[in-house]
């Protein structure tokens, strides 16, 4: 009993010696049991890992390009690591070079562009790959959308501040490029799983947030009042950000799909440490250990204070709210579309965590762009991989 559970907790929760190591029955019990219920989960996902196998190291050997999928593409000079796959629906491209799938001048004339799909994959910030996602990259080829997955730096290599700027600068790629795959940069949509689904809301929240004018916050004293708005434009000078810099903004996004997501780090954290494996989750040291923290990197706390300041601006000379001309704005910098999915038996993270997000959502007065859906006697990982 002690064995299993000491094995994974010095594996994944790094303790600094013998001595913080857990003894207590009840935490054994507790550890033993979320271990089991991974096991038991990935066993019910192998005939998912065979499929995965099956497609990409036997259908899809040999030329990658007759399967439409370019894999290993560098999108962030400053990290070469960071690399994205492709995934091209057939007749998106009639004429290919001897390099990659990019069209050439003349097969961009008279194609229909496809729409797009960046996935960002989840793995509790410290594990995931791209190549795990192939079923999902292929599903949605087949169903007529471009696709490009890429890889993030994930604990302890990588920091939140990191994993955020790598989302947003794979969206920026796949923006500035997508044309070249077939793809229509009108039509970007973004989907998140999990820890993903949390970073895909992250960047996006806060892209809107570094974007939006000072005089729309209600000035100096009304930002001050919001940590995590404080936190964010106090690198910007006067708070106002550069709109010339275009390749450090996302684009308008058509939509944004988020499943089975953390959105209250607070919350998940509790959640966490009720199933006994608060340390050898990856979450609290990656977002600081701290309520306070915490908080900053939560976009259900990030929209509760957007709400609370846009409140409290004063009307302009004009007779307009400052709040309406504030939440008029950030409407039209957030994505056209926004969908929340969430499986109702999931005990990873419960749904709690999405209709929360889904109710600040709504209280941004965004109309019916704004649904959310509950995936009838889904777990976790069906939502994305299907029962």
């Amino acid at each position: 009993m002690y064995s299993l559970a000491w094995f994974v907790f010095w594996s994944m929760a790094a303790p600094k010696s013998l001595s913080a190591m857990p003894l207590h029955p009840r935490k054994i019990w507790k550890l033993n049991k979320a271990i089991i219920e991974v096991i038991v989960s990935n066993i019910g996902l192998l005939p998912v890992g065979i499929s995965l196998i099956k497609y990409r190291y036997f259908a899809m050997r040999g030329s990658t390009k007759s399967s439409g999928l370019l894999t290993d593409i560098q999108y962030m000079p400053r990290r070469p690591s960071n690399k994205l796959d492709i995934y091209i629906p057939e007749g998106s491209v009639r004429v290919m070079d001897s390099r990659s799938f990019r069209l050439n001048g003349d097969a961009k004339a008279g194609l229909q562009l496809r729409p797009v799909i960046v996935f960002i994959y989840g793995g509790g910030w410290a594990s995931g790959n791209k190549w795990m996602y192939t079923l999902v990259g292929a599903r949605l080829r087949e169903m007529g959308y471009v696709v490009f997955i890429p890889e993030y730096s994930v604990f302890p290599k990588g920091t939140i501040q990191d994993m955020e700027q790598e989302v947003r600068s794979a969206i920026q790629w796949a923006f500035e490029h997508c044309e070249e795959f077939g793809g229509d940069p009108q039509r970007i949509y973004i989907a998140g799983h999990s820890a993903g689904a949390h970073l895909c809301a992250l960047a996006v929240l806060n892209d809107c947030i570094r974007r939006t004018p000072a005089n729309l916050w209600g000035g100096p004293s009304n930002i001050s009042k919001s940590p995590i708005l404080s936190s964010l434009l106090q690198n910007i000078p006067q708070g106002q950000f550069d709109s010339s810099a275009a390749n450090d903004v996302l684009p308008r996004l058509r939509g944004m799909m988020l499943y089975s997501g953390v959105y209250d780090i607070c919350e998940h954290y509790k959640h966490e440490s009720m199933r006994g494996v608060e340390e050898l989750s990856a979450m609290g040291r990656l977002m600081g250990g701290t309520e306070e923290s915490f908080r900053l990197w939560s976009p259900k706390y990030i929209l509760q204070e957007l709400i609370e300041v846009s409140a409290a601006i004063d009307k302009d000379s004009t007779g307009q709210t400052g709040q309406l001309s504030l939440l008029q704005h950030l409407k039209l910098l957030l994505p056209v579309e926004t969908l929340v999915v969430h499986g109702d038996k999931d005990k990873t993270v419960p749904i709690k965590s999405s209709t929360e997000l889904f109710a600040e959502l709504k209280a941004l007065n965004l109309g019916p762009s704004t649904q959310f859906q509950v995936m009838e006697g889904m777990g976790h990982e069906e939502p994305v991989v299907g029962k």
